[in-house]
């Protein structure tokens, strides 16, 4: 019984290791990025690999930009470094993530509020290929990530873990 106590608490540590973060940023004049951030949390701060439903004002985002190749930060990306996960941070206070479809970054969003390259505390969302650009002041204000939820891959295994020890109590 306690191998299976066990194996399900591991169970839900490795579907929480990678976990998707919903994430939401209203602009000055009422634009809404949205999106679901998966990477690993580490006190306030999450490690982005992967971003998902991303979304402008309710469009995918790969329309307005085109399909977002490379997540990191903006060091990374100056440094040619492109194997560095993006930074975001629940409060606000400690974001530095670039994401963009190509290798020169024409087109994407970058959150920043680190000093570094002479850019700080600012949101970017561009596209040369269409008519969006906006570029603003980050506040973290306007900010929000929100904790996720237990994933549904660790709920099911817990579920598997209980049946397997029904069944073992059953023919004992």
């Amino acid at each position: 019984m306690k191998r299976i106590i066990l194996a399900a608490i591991a169970m839900m540590a490795m579907a929480q290791a990678q976990a998707g973060y919903v994430f939401s940023y209203e602009t000055e004049d009422g634009d809404v990025l949205t999106g679901t951030a998966l990477g690993t949390r580490d006190g306030d701060l999450v490690y982005v690999t992967a971003l998902s439903n991303v979304t402008y004002n309710e469009v995918a985002i790969e329309e307005l930009t085109g399909e977002l190749n490379f997540i990191g930060t903006v060091a990374t990306f100056m440094d040619g470094e492109w194997d560095e996960p993006g930074i975001l941070s629940f409060s606000g206070a400690n974001m530095d993530l670039m994401t963009c479809h190509t290798t020169w970054c024409d087109d994407g969003f970058t959150f920043v509020t680190v000093d570094s390259y002479e850019v700080k505390n600012a949101f970017e969302i561009s596209s040369w290929t269409g008519d969006l650009y906006h570029f603003e002041a980050f506040s973290p204000a306007r900010w929000s990530l929100a904790v996720p939820e237990p994933s549904t891959l660790g709920l099911l295994g817990l579920g598997l873990v209980g049946i397997l020890a029904r069944r073992r109590r059953l023919a004992a």
